[in-house]
């Protein structure tokens, strides 16, 4: 994009706004913002029109300026009843730029599943040289079409395959790495692998940053596969496991057995308890600084009693509980392993609910108490309930006082709010603390800004 000059800058002035006198610059960067704000997986119906079309329908400047930049074409959606016409329109539109795209197809409880036809895949498949990010969920023939093509540009792949019964004849003879795009695909930096795609259809793991791993079909690894996925990068720096992702006849016994250097960001849903305490003591990852948890129950980091002294993990600051809470009991445990926190998150649990700030503020209660349970916490996130806002109010000031009392004032309070809430976007001072009002939901890993639509740690998980 050129640099615009001062002189091509007109002033405001009363009066209607002309359109057509915005530079078309601005204009693209506005499209670009709005396209963004659109949720990719929001326009699963036929009827309704992607915001790149309704822009480009409003008046003949904005048309113009639409229709020449190529990157607003560049995301194409591929479902049963997608519009060959417009498939093919999107693929002239966007030139030769990168192209992103998402193929599912639509199901029912009562109706059966409808396929894509191939004539509207071949168009996408004649691509594959532009592909930068494929996100896919599918039934294993169409999955192994795309995956045979040439894909050297790919850098984000997302693979969901449902079906189970050819997983379960081939899982056990076929495990070598790589089993798809073996013609390239050198520099996947984002992988997912859902269901018996992650059996089935394995990219190269060696220059990957982000990677989840989800088992969702109870068809777990052998230890030796699993460990051989996840030290494959030496780049690997935020790792999600979903579900029992390890057979329970080999569940991980060995302290420190994954060495991940560069790992900064790490999340856990287990089904069965003994995940958790299971890859928290096989992981070693010195640089580790946010850990996030979903379905934890009252004992699963019991087995962790034994690294209270450790120092493993003395460089995490970020902790997230997602859809559960915990005993004052079993908070204690987690602040001796866990001591350096800095910024609490939990999505479901209200403040007046939280056992955290029940502990926290028994701190201020000990006379004579001479260690502050997580002394460095600077920042809380809980959701709010607007008809029980003053007993929020009133417990959160007791809050506040007690850590500014202990010595280890806070700095931030979030509180989660419905998009529809009149505290939306909202923020005070509270004593030297800010409170927040916002519905914006955090990304994973917390870089993101924003969240993604098939994330199975979002509140609901998968359904």
């Amino acid at each position: 994009m050129e640099h615009l000059s001062h002189s091509s800058l007109q002033p405001l002035t009363e009066g209607p706004f002309n359109l057509s006198t915005l530079p078309n610059e601005i204009l693209s960067h506005i499209f670009h913002i709005g396209q963004g704000l659109h949720d990719e997986e929001a326009q699963p119906e036929p009827r309704i029109k992607p915001f790149e079309v309704l822009v480009s329908q409003i008046c003949l400047h904005m048309r113009h300026t639409a229709l020449h930049q190529p990157t607003l074409w560049s995301t194409i959606r591929l479902r049963p009843f997608s519009s060959y016409e417009r498939i093919a329109e999107y693929l002239k539109r966007s030139a030769q730029t990168p192209l992103n795209i998402h193929i599912r197809s639509t199901s029912s409880i009562n109706q059966e599943k409808e396929i894509i036809p191939d004539a509207l895949l071949d168009l996408v498949l004649n691509h594959s040289l532009r592909w930068q990010s494929m996100s896919v969920a599918e039934g294993n023939s169409l999955v192994s079409r795309i995956c045979n093509h040439p894909a050297p540009s790919l850098r984000y792949l997302s693979l969901s395959v449902d079906e189970i019964e050819v997983a379960g004849i081939n899982a056990a003879v076929n495990m070598q790495s790589p089993k798809i795009f073996s013609n390239g695909t050198n520099d996947l930096r984002f992988i997912r692998l859902r269901g018996s795609a992650l059996h089935l259809y394995r990219p190269r793991f060696n220059m990957v940053i982000t990677l989840h791993l989800e088992e969702t079909k109870e068809i777990p690894l052998t230890y030796d596969d699993f460990r051989n996925i996840v030290l494959c990068s030496p780049f690997l720096a935020n790792l999600s496991f979903y579900g029992d992702i390890i057979a329970s006849s080999e569940r991980i016994n060995r302290k420190n057995d994954l060495t991940l250097p560069a790992l900064r960001s790490l999340r856990i849903y287990g089904v069965s308890g003994v995940v958790y305490a299971s890859l928290l003591r096989a992981i070693k990852a010195p640089n580790l600084e946010a850990l996030t948890l979903k379905g934890l129950q009252e004992h699963d980091l019991d087995a962790l009693q034994d690294m209270m002294e450790d120092t493993k993990f003395q460089n995490l600051r970020y902790l997230k509980f997602c859809d559960f809470d915990v005993s004052v009991y079993t908070y204690e445990t987690i602040m001796r392993i866990f001591e350096n926190i800095t910024y609490f998150c939990t999505p479901e649990s209200f403040i007046f609910d939280s056992n955290l700030v029940r502990l926290l503020l028994d701190d201020s209660e000990e006379m004579g108490k001479v260690d502050i349970r997580w002394p460095s916490l600077k920042e809380v996130s809980f959701p709010s309930d607007e008809e029980k806002e003053e007993d929020e109010i009133e417990l959160l000031d007791d809050l506040i006082n007690s850590r500014q009392n202990d010595g280890c004032a806070m700095r931030r309070v979030l509180f989660e709010v419905a998009v529809d809430d009149p505290r939306n976007r909202s923020s005070e001072d509270r004593k030297g603390v800010q409170i927040v009002y916002s519905s914006k939901q955090e990304g994973w890993p917390c870089s993101r800004n924003l969240r993604e639509q098939d994330d199975l740690f979002a509140v609901g998980g998968l359904e």
